[in-house]
């Protein structure tokens, strides 16, 4: 059983004990576990949980040549879309603070969910077909778990 202490809670992730990830990074110094199957989750309203770090990571991993990518809404406002951050081949993508339905990017989260995850953090109805709902445990400064509810 592995025991985590975030500023949100205390979790425990014996859930996944035992299963492999359907997705991972753990060649650098962060090390992404993803246990989601492709579709497009929310990350619910809770502050503080890594998201925006976490967005920082991947950025980072996809210009690493990794097959991850994240934005942000404003960043996706001003380039009318997402589609130029989305690696070929995209398994798992973040949307940070996503908190109004934007018809450029929709299109292009319902493309991206067939072939990879789809995180988005909202803060409340977006209009979008939502597979579920995941969260980010943190069992140390080091590793992020990425599993749903």
């Amino acid at each position: 059983m592995i025991y985590v202490n975030t500023n949100i809670g205390e979790y425990y992730l014996d859930m996944i004990e035992g299963r492999e990830p359907v997705f991972e990074i753990s060649k650098y110094h962060y090390r992404v576990y993803s246990y989601l199957k492709n579709g497009v989750y929310t990350m619910g309203p809770m502050g503080s949980t890594g998201k925006t770090f976490l967005k920082r990571v991947l950025s980072e991993y996809k210009r690493l040549g990794e097959p991850v990518g994240a934005i942000d809404s404003v960043e996706a406002t001003e380039f009318n879309g997402i589609s130029h951050r989305v690696p070929e081949n995209c398994r798992l993508f973040l949307i940070d603070r996503y908190n109004l339905p934007m018809p450029n990017i929709d299109k292009d989260i319902k493309k991206l969910s067939k072939t990879g995850v789809v995180l988005i953090d909202c803060k409340g109805q977006n209009g979008l077909d939502i597979s579920g709902v995941a969260d980010i445990l943190r069992p140390n400064a080091t590793e992020f778990y990425i599993i749903d509810w």
